[in-house]
């Protein structure tokens, strides 16, 4: 019986480590990968999904046919690795969608529309604002912002500080929010999720008032993002911080395991997979009082 049991442990042992060979033909599908803005030029980039081997292909040599309100409009794109960009701006208001070709075949489209602009009002930074836990002193950032009556929107924000590298921006990753039509925190553990994303269901055409409580380790004001998304960038920032959330993670000891079923991406891609979308933003840097 002792003989019959190690045999088994034996087997299993061998099993375990032996090589499965991967013979399995994959289909790859184009993905299309752009986030318009006004403050940005135009950035599309192409590839195709990947298999199990996590194998990386560009789309290269793709036609790109751009379309402003529906009409085709003359962009000259520059290709490097499946990045086409070009220095064009898009507009607030404008609808632009994509067709992309390659060999004369028709691979995908897209469209999204630029939502306008939404200032950040009276940004207010306290750098000294009781706790955020036991360890951890908090400061609270205060602003506010006017809601569009004449239309739905959502919207995404962040916080950020000066960058010590370059001349960008860093943002930060410990935050928590509790307004009367979001209550919500990021995971200082997790790093991944650095904003809050909601719509205006709760306080459409008002003025709203937000306060955000933030990990206060330094003294320069912090700078707030605030960005006005289409709702298909709405949709897409909801899923993903499901779709993260969701991943089995290398994260503390009591959050390293699957939270819940795994979740599909959205996608806006007509004929492949990816997002097409468009937000619009006002930066704006807070100003500090005791």
């Amino acid at each position: 019986m002792i003989l019959r049991f190690l045999c088994f442990l034996c087997f299993l042992c061998c099993s375990c480590t032996k090589e499965i060979p991967y013979n399995v033909e994959y289909e790859s599908v184009p993905v299309c990968n752009a986030f318009l803005s006004p403050s940005n030029d135009l950035r599309i980039h192409l590839s195709r999904s990947v298999d199990m081997k996590k194998t990386i292909f560009s789309l290269d040599g793709a036609d790109i046919k751009f379309y402003k309100n529906g009409i085709l409009y003359p962009v000259d794109f520059t290709e490097n690795n499946g990045l086409y960009s070009t220095k064009f701006n898009p507009i607030s208001g404008d609808i632009y969608s994509i067709d992309v070709w390659k060999d004369g075949i028709k691979l995908l489209s897209a469209c999204d529309t630029i939502p306008g602009v939404v200032l950040i009002e009276n940004p207010i930074w306290q750098p000294s604002f009781g706790m955020m836990d036991e360890w951890t002193q908090a400061g609270l950032v205060s602003f506010s912002f006017s809601d569009d009556p004449l239309c739905k929107n959502f919207y995404e924000i962040m916080l950020a500080r000066k960058s010590y590298k370059n001349d960008g921006l860093e943002y930060l990753a410990c935050m928590e929010i509790n307004n009367e039509f979001i209550t919500s925190s990021t995971d200082r553990s997790w790093q991944d999720i650095k904003s809050f994303v909601f719509s205006d269901s709760l306080f459409q055409g008002k003025t709203v008032d937000i306060q955000i409580k933030v990990q206060s380790t330094f003294q320069v004001p912090p700078f707030i993002v605030l960005m006005n998304v289409s709702q298909s960038y709405y949709q897409y920032r909801r899923q993903w911080i499901t779709h993260q959330f969701l991943q089995n993670r290398n994260r503390e000891a009591n959050l390293s395991f699957f939270k819940g079923e795994p979740v599909d991406m959205f996608t806006n891609i007509n004929g492949g997979l990816g997002v097409f979308v468009a937000y619009n933003q006002d930066i704006k840097e807070c100003q500090i009082i005791q």
